[in-house]
């Protein structure tokens, strides 16, 4: 189990409200106690830790260990610039590497065509058209799209068409929820699940055009047993003979066994020549 000293943090605590994570006591004044209490309280790692029982200590700490195997990425965040409008920094030390950065992070090595793929990723990611809204849907896209991990401009592209798909598949899904009425409701969920095709047809194209197009074709040896008139489809095939009624010139094989690559032996022998039938009278 991994010690509570060893548990990091990261952005996931500030989507969960933990706050930020500080051990420093020191002397406050009024106007600090006052303005703290307006604040939600930082929430030390260590003492929430402390507060969970041990299976949840466990669980946390391999929860903790899995996120910080993951590679490490440039984070991006959008924000809402004072003039309006919204803008993409990374959490890199020096700006000046941020196109470097979200251009691959979008799989492009062309300005112009990843700051399209942005100003797309921002205006579908938020139903309400505000600036806050939309800086929100724009840092929910960027992670959408570093988790696909595009290589090239097809794949960003297609990323970039499965967010949307993505969120308007949720936003009529939202909307069969709250409709009142049956046929609106029979109408959003068709829509739902036209969406929910669209979307596993896009992963599927993912999938074909990171594997070249290969297909992998099974292939497995058919062979008859003319006794019976089966087909046996088998790598290997075991026969035992049976009781039946045979002619005396055509003897019954008590065993067969194949192999793959052995030649088969003739099962059956022909028949004895015998007696010729009448033919019928006055046949030519």
């Amino acid at each position: 189990m991994p010690s509570i000293a060893t548990v990091h943090t990261t952005d996931c605590d500030r989507v969960l409200n933990f706050g930020s994570v500080s051990k420093r006591k020191s002397t406050m004044t009024k106007s600090k106690k006052a303005a703290a209490q307006a604040k939600p309280k930082a929430l030390d790692v260590e003492e929430a830790l402390a507060e969970l029982s041990k299976p949840h200590q466990r669980i946390v700490g391999e929860l903790s260990a899995k996120v910080h195997a993951r590679p490490e990425k440039v984070k991006f965040s959008a924000t809402v610039q004072p003039g309006g409008g919204v803008a993409v920094a990374s959490d890199m030390a020096n700006k000046v590497f941020d196109g470097l950065a979200l251009c691959d992070a979008l799989g492009t090595s062309s300005e112009a065509f990843g700051q399209r793929l942005v100003m797309q990723l921002r205006d579908v990611g938020s139903e309400i058209k505000n600036d806050n809204n939309m800086a929100a849907g724009l840092a929910a896209g960027l992670g959408f799209v570093q988790g696909v991990a595009p290589q090239n401009e097809i794949e960003g592209a297609l990323a970039t068409q499965m967010f949307a798909v993505h969120c308007l598949m949720m936003s009529s899904a939202r909307r069969v929820e709250s409709s009142e009425r049956m046929d609106a409701c029979k109408l959003w969920l068709d829509q739902v699940n036209r969406l929910g095709r669209t979307f596993t047809a896009q992963v599927e194209a993912l999938q074909k055009l990171r594997g070249g197009g290969r297909q992998l074709v099974e292939v497995k040896h058919t062979h008859i047993d003319a006794r019976n008139s089966q087909n046996v489809i088998a790598d290997t095939v075991k026969t035992g003979g049976g009781e039946r009624t045979q002619s005396p010139g055509q003897p019954h094989a008590q065993g067969l066994e194949y192999q793959p690559g052995t030649p088969v032996e003739a099962m059956l022998c022909e028949d004895a020549v015998g007696e010729a039938l009448p033919s019928p009278c006055g046949a030519r």
